[in-house]
């Protein structure tokens, strides 16, 4: 799963920039060039990434909805199992945030001598970034893996 999330995002992240570089190299608005572009993509990108983290449209509303839901002045006519299952935290996915780590280091890699102001940008954004998934992990998620020493040199080995 985590292997082929990586290798689809790091392609349509390729494709984008490539298609996004030959619709605008011939347009007299984008006369700022590749690097310009890649920057401004980077940038946006990273950051609307971690603000979606910060504040996951999904997870709010259904905190919103288990606020109203389960207060505790009425009372709740569900099993204990059924409750749980509605109370329950989601899962952390740790494909797609672990995917996004390896796009972005790859994208800033393969841009990072042409656009340098690029690499301290993502530096800021995986500082964020690091932060929201710990935050996330710890509060808001729950995690269905193990965390043993397996799981550490597995990642290893695919970083």
């Amino acid at each position: 799963m985590i292997i082929k999330t990586i290798l689809s995002q790091a392609l349509n992240t390729s494709f984008i920039y490539y298609f996004l570089y030959l619709i605008f190299k011939n347009n007299p608005l984008g006369t700022h060039g590749l690097v310009t572009q890649v920057l401004n993509l980077v940038t946006v990108s990273g950051f609307i990434s971690v603000a979606l983290q910060v504040f996951p449209p999904g997870l709010m509303y259904r905190l919103i909805m288990n606020k109203i839901s389960y207060s505790p002045d009425k009372p709740i006519n569900l099993f204990q199992i059924q409750l749980n299952q509605a109370l329950q935290r989601p899962e952390f996915n740790y494909a797609v945030m672990y995917s996004f780590y390896i796009v972005f280091t790859f994208v800033v890699s393969f841009y990072g001598f042409i656009v340098p102001s690029a690499t301290l940008i993502m530096i800021a954004i995986f500082l964020l970034q690091y932060w929201v998934d710990k935050y996330n992990l710890l509060r808001r998620y729950s995690s269905p893996v193990d965390f043993g020493s397996d799981l550490i040199r597995w990642i290893f080995k695919i970083f």
